[in-house]
């Protein structure tokens, strides 16, 4: 045997998984893991669409996610098909009938005592692609004529909740219309892989969720995230330090509020997959697309800012995000409940004071770093307006609190970005990493005060002398 050759036979698989490892610059294996799934090549949305629809059949979590979201009920057993046309039915356009049958990308049917209980039809869009209304409205149409419930359609585009839509687009009476982006798909599929009460059961299903998982992640499948605010995000923020006057219906507004909505659901997305559970970033459930881009845009008009809500279980309260377009810097705020059963002011904001030190003493060189930028807000009972301090001059929040009944104390972290807040990728990259460090390093280390349980006076209590029958 040559002193260049290489016998794997014998070695531990861990050194054999440092041999083919990409981080060795000096690897003397090159392989490409076999996939159950390969993307080797550029894809269509037709092979989205059929690793997604195969994926819902064959894990049951999944489909029972998918399910909830769109109004579907788990009874039964369900059948994927891609490429479905019917070619009998005729969609009429101002009394014409369209050339040729329309033909959907995907179709579940819901098959109970078998029948057909219930299906859904599904348009996919990848890459660069978005759906469009005219072709959304004649998939409502077809649904309509062949008793399909509702139309979901998945691309790039993001929404706040999968009942909201990207487009503006007629609606069809009796037809309900979802929009998931793809990488929402991808959270959900995290969710389902992480270690929690959402966790696949079955060994073999949870690796059909890790190929497909793996096949969504390929670059060659084009699952984008938001990663640039478009030109008009520059032009709104000059014309709110300018003071200018803008008008609800103007078209930067639009794109601008249109493009912070985006991002906002991608970073509760990527919030997601680093938590394993969903980030909610709904303000207001009620609120449909439209209203909630006229609520922005008022926002803006009245105050130069833009408003998100990131609710996240376990944590001491929603993490609310404001853009201030004037100032341009994002302010990351959270409230804790303080214990209402110290007397004092100054007890209640040193037992506060103890959890943040504790966290300084974890994260010492990120605290350092964040330290200037982080406020202290004494919410105060009686009082219209509360007293504010940088948590850099606490001991003046001491003093001006002496005789108030602090209830909750807002802990905010408030970096200005100056120029970088203008630039369309950079934005995105100071914004998404001060809400991930002020979460990872301030708010998932917080707790609320809890309100311990009444007591009874002991002695009142009768002893019960016998047995219990």
């Amino acid at each position: 045997m040559s002193k260049n050759s290489l016998s794997i036979i014998g070695i531990p698989i861990a050194e054999f998984n440092e041999l083919i490892s990409t981080k060795n610059e000096n690897r003397e294996i090159t392989v490409r893991p076999a996939r159950l799934i390969p993307a080797y090549k550029k894809l269509d949305e037709l092979s989205l669409a059929s690793v997604f629809l195969s994926s819902i059949t064959m894990i049951n979590e999944f489909r029972s996610l998918i399910s909830k979201e769109i109004g579907m009920s788990k009874i039964g057993y369900i059948k994927a098909y891609t490429e479905v046309s019917f070619p009998k039915i005729k969609i009429y356009e101002d009394g014409i009938a369209k050339k040729g049958p329309l033909r959907v990308d995907g179709l579940i049917l819901q098959v109970v005592s078998g029948k057909i209980k219930d299906a859904t039809f599904f348009e996919m869009k990848m890459g660069s692609q978005e759906v469009q209304s005219k072709q959304i409205s004649d998939y409502l149409s077809l649904a309509k004529e062949v008793g399909v419930a509702r139309l979901v359609s998945i691309s790039n585009q993001f929404v706040p909740s999968p009942k909201d839509y990207p487009i503006p687009v007629e609606r069809v009476k009796g037809i309900d219309l979802f929009h998931f982006s793809w990488r929402y798909l991808m959270a959900l599929g995290s969710v389902l892989l992480t270690d929690n009460d959402l966790n696949i059961s079955d060994p073999d299903q949870v690796l059909i969720m890790n190929e497909v998982m793996e096949f969504f992640r390929n670059k060659n499948t084009a699952v984008n995230t938001f990663d640039s605010m478009s030109k008009e995000w520059s032009q709104v923020i000059d014309g709110v330090r300018a003071k200018n006057a803008f008008s609800k219906t103007d078209p930067i507004l639009v794109v601008c509020v249109q493009d912070w909505l985006q991002e906002e659901q991608d970073l509760a997305l990527k919030m997601s997959d680093q938590l394993g559970m969903m980030v909610d970033s709904n303000k207001k459930k009620s609120q449909s697309m439209q209203e909630r881009l006229d609520s922005d845009i008022k926002d803006i008009i009245e105050s130069g800012c833009l408003f998100s809500q990131f609710k996240i279980k376990g944590a001491v309260s929603p993490l609310e995000v404001i853009a201030d377009l004037g100032y341009r810097k994002i302010i990351c705020t959270v409230e804790v409940k303080v214990p209402l059963d110290k007397k004092s002011s100054s007890a209640r904001l040193n037992w506060l004071n103890r959890q943040i030190e504790s966290i300084k003493g974890k994260f010492e060189r990120t605290f350092l770093q964040i330290k200037s930028s982080l406020w202290l807000e004494a919410v105060v009972k009686g009082r219209e307006k509360n007293r504010k301090k940088p948590y850099t001059s606490l001991e003046a929040l001491y003093e001006e609190t002496l005789q108030c009944d602090i209830r909750s104390v807002k802990i905010s972290f408030e970096p200005e970005l100056a120029g970088k807040f203008n630039q369309s990728k950079k934005f995105i990259e100071e914004y998404e990493n001060i809400v991930i460090t002020f979460y990872s390093v301030i708010v998932q280390n917080l707790k609320n005060w809890e309100e311990p349980a009444p007591k009874m006076n002991t002695s009142e209590v009768v002893s019960v002398e016998g047995e219990i029958e």
